[in-house]
């Protein structure tokens, strides 16, 4: 397990904490100044999602900081049930996205939902393969405007911090199909 901060090895004792607790869960991290960076996400930024997100098409919920930290490439997906361009766009994306994580897992996608009820959200979500932000957690709409959200579907990839890498993941999507994920991996900080 290790520690970089800019002023070099961190004493054990003072990191031993986290690092433990890091290291039950099974996280590769990094302690580099005052953020933790778990895989692609900072530990913080991680956390401002929410303790849980939802698996399995809202069957299960899983740790947000546990589950994005085993992706190398974090992606934010914004779609609707509703929304015809979504319904077409999303069985592609799906299809990409198992592609891409075929052998190693390289890309995790959270689902932000722009339905208009829980009941349409869980009916759309069930098939996907992917996580989601809960339907009544205040982060979809903090997501949606921070990273300006104009039109759907969207797909944002995100920096290690939460910054947009590019808001045009769904061009590169389109144009490129799995082999995006070469690039997204280059962009990506």
């Amino acid at each position: 397990f290790f520690f970089q901060a800019e002023d070099g090895i961190r004493d054990a004792q003072e990191s031993r904490g986290l690092g433990d607790v890091y290291k039950r869960q099974g996280i590769n991290a990094e302690y580099m100044g005052n953020n933790h960076i778990l895989g692609n996400m900072n530990a913080d930024f991680a956390k401002s999602l929410g303790s849980n997100l939802l698996a399995k098409g809202g069957a299960e919920k899983v740790d947000t900081v546990s589950a994005l930290s085993s992706a190398k490439v974090v992606a934010f997906y914004f779609s609707a049930h509703w929304c015809p361009p979504c319904r077409a766009f999303t069985p592609k994306l799906a299809e990409i996205y198992n592609a891409i994580n075929a052998t190693e897992k390289q890309l995790e996608i959270v689902f932000f939902s722009c339905d208009e009820s829980d009941s349409a959200f869980l009916g759309y979500f069930k098939d996907q393969p992917w996580l989601a932000i809960p339907f009544d957690a205040p982060q979809r709409e903090e997501m949606s405007e921070k990273y300006g959200i104009q039109g759907i579907p969207a797909l944002i990839v995100v920096n290690k911090d939460g910054t947009a890498a590019t808001k045009d993941g769904r061009g590169h999507i389109t144009s490129k199909g799995a082999d995006c994920i070469r690039d997204w991996l280059a962009l990506v900080k």
